[in-house]
């Protein structure tokens, strides 16, 4: 069964703080801490010392650093030197286990390389907000991100009809069965895409994302209907007792 991703998208320390407290509540198998919402993220020693405090809370359960810039749908204008600094510091200097990278940031493999050596997960990420690509450049994305050395690939985009919705999931079952060697996180946004968040195992993708009060994209729902909708598909494909 997919699992469960919430994301962490409060602005200051102190709400990070109890935002992380509600959000260990529910369970979560993963969160991603949207650090693009965070006011002081381009303070290194504050981003570091809520990196640290945010690891506190969830001790066990795996952390997805992000910045999602504005020319992804996120909260932040950042140029490159910038941001590849964020990352570097994060890798090396926090106690988050994964870190997201932008797919359009990426030259080369050296910063992939840099994050590895610091002993952490990549997920290397691509999010179009207004359209959804055809297939085989959805395709053609996901395979870039594994030939930079991602241990995660993951694609959203946005549905303008239900033709665009059964392009993702064509494109994710193909990448799935033919291509990917490593794990593989596909979405269409919004509600006409929804529904790709609930049948992802069925096309081969590893995570879906629920949100707890806050959202971080459009399309996402509450954590306990997805994780029941997720639970009662997945016991579905066992024979029945």
């Amino acid at each position: 069964m997919p699992k469960i991703v919430v994301p962490l998208v409060a602005k200051t320390h102190q709400e990070i703080f109890e935002d992380s407290r509600k959000i260990l509540d529910s369970k979560p198998d993963l969160v991603e801490w949207r650090a693009d919402f965070f006011v002081d993220v381009l303070d290194t020693k504050q981003l570091l010392k809520t990196s640290k405090m945010i690891k506190e809370v969830f001790s066990s359960i795996p952390i997805i650093f992000t910045i999602r810039t504005s020319t992804e749908g996120g909260n932040l204008e950042v140029d490159t030197n910038t941001y590849f600094h964020l990352i570097e510091t994060v890798a090396s200097d926090s106690p988050l286990e994964m870190i997201d990278i932008e797919l359009f940031r990426l030259s080369d493999s050296r910063l992939v390389e840099l994050v590895h050596k610091a002993g952490k997960l990549v997920i290397i990420s691509n999010h179009d907000f207004h359209k959804t690509p055809e297939k085989q450049e959805i395709i053609s994305r996901l395979t870039k991100m594994q030939v930079l050395g991602a241990d995660l690939l993951k694609i959203a985009v946005m549905p303008n009809s239900n033709a665009d919705v059964i392009t993702l999931l064509d494109a994710t079952n193909e990448m799935a069965n033919t291509i990917a060697e490593k794990p593989l996180v596909t979405m269409a946004m919004g509600s006409l895409g929804a529904i790709t968040r609930v049948i992802g195992e069925f096309f081969g993708s590893a995570l879906s994302f629920a949100c707890v009060g806050k959202t971080s994209a459009p399309g996402q729902m509450p954590i306990e209907a997805l994780r029941t909708c997720l639970e009662t598909l997945h016991k579905s494909i066992q024979p029945c007792k």
